[in-house]
């Protein structure tokens, strides 16, 4: 398997165990990906909501799959972390909120805000002289929202929040945000935070040598030819998760390259990359290993 396929495959095997489980809060935690000091839980809604609250009119459609860490031995860490998971799924916002709390408002607020384009929606009507019913696609729109922990043990979590959503363009949005967290102290780990200063054009350099390997080009100045915008702009973009084989590193639709070639994602082996990591890192147990 190529390494650029290798977090797509992982995620989308732990997102099919969910679905498959058809997963509801507080059940069997056995799904869920556990480590030996962090557990997991999830919570699993979907909403349709019409305008006018009238069927005969187009509606929106939100789906949230949230895996959340439910439980921890230190209270005040996991406080932190479900905070982490709720703003970087949900938003600026809901980092104080209980993770039901979480999920619940933010769906109150979608409906919220499609209900907003009611007045719109019937001037339009009016103006195009449309007929009136539930599947005009223009104000038919969609909404995913999820989480996936690709890896979980005693010193990281890795997490994906994903979301994707239809307002009746040519076609929908997806944003993926990979996270990594320090799970002893809480802390949303950064670049800063894992390599050494000054190696951000040594890390540039071995992203940009793997996607040449991954879309079998002779060079990194190649990369144009197969579909990738201005080479120059390809860096580090501190989206990125951890295991205990590596670092990879995600670059959503339109970042580097054109909606069509989907979500990049390019694998940096530890042992590629071990002298640009700091000797304090969450990381360096992975070396011991």
């Amino acid at each position: 398997m190529r390494t650029k396929d290798r977090l797509f495959y992982l995620t989308i095997c732990i997102l099919s165990t969910v679905v498959t489980s058809c997963l509801k809060k507080n059940n069997s935690e056995s799904h869920l990906v556990q480590s030996e000091t962090i557990k997991f839980d999830s919570i699993q809604v979907e909403k349709k909501a019409h305008l006018f609250d009238n069927e005969n009119k187009p509606a929106c459609k939100i789906e949230i799959d949230f895996i959340y860490p439910e439980d921890y031995s230190d209270s005040v860490v996991l406080k932190t972390i479900q905070g982490i998971f709720n703003t970087k799924t949900f938003g600026a916002g809901y980092g104080s909120l209980s993770p039901q709390e979480a999920v619940d408002n933010y769906i109150s607020q979608y409906v919220t805000d499609y209900k907003e384009i009611e007045k719109d929606y019937e001037e339009q009507l009016k103006l195009f002289n449309l007929k009136d019913g539930p599947e005009i696609p223009i104000y038919s729109y969609q909404k995913t929202v999820g989480t996936s922990i690709p890896f979980s043990n005693e010193n990281i979590i890795s997490f994906i929040a994903n979301s994707w959503e239809y307002t009746g363009g040519a076609h929908g949005a997806g944003i993926t945000n990979a996270n990594v967290i320090d799970v002893k102290t809480g802390k949303l780990l950064e670049e800063k935070d894992i390599f050494n200063d000054n190696t951000q054009g040594d890390i540039t350099n071995l992203i940009l040598k793997k996607l040449a390997e991954n879309y079998e080009v002779s060079s990194p100045k190649d990369l144009v030819s197969a579909g990738f915008f201005n080479v120059e702009d390809i860096h580090p973009n501190n989206n990125f998760m951890a295991d205990d084989k590596g670092i990879t590193y995600i670059y959503n639709q339109y970042e580097i390259a054109p909606y069509s070639m989907g979500v990049i994602e390019v694998f940096l082996p530890y042992e590629e990359i071990g002298s640009f990591i700091k000797k304090d890192s969450p990381l360096i147990p992975f070396f011991n290993q």
